[in-house]
């Protein structure tokens, strides 16, 4: 799971907090707020090699 993909499912957790603010969802994006993309293990650096997206 790339950076970009955690953030979105953050965005995604908040959102459903807001709309259905329970305490299933709130742990949920609790959760999701202290995890943290995987690192590869060749470079230590992030899975997409650190680099940011090209602007087009």
């Amino acid at each position: 799971m790339s950076q970009r993909q955690l953030s979105a499912l953050r965005k995604l957790a908040q959102m459903t907090f807001i709309l259905t603010p329970t305490d299933e969802t709130r742990r949920l994006y609790e959760v999701l707020k202290v995890m943290k993309a995987p690192m590869s293990e060749d470079s230590g650096k992030s899975v997409n090699g650190g680099q940011s997206r090209q602007d087009k």
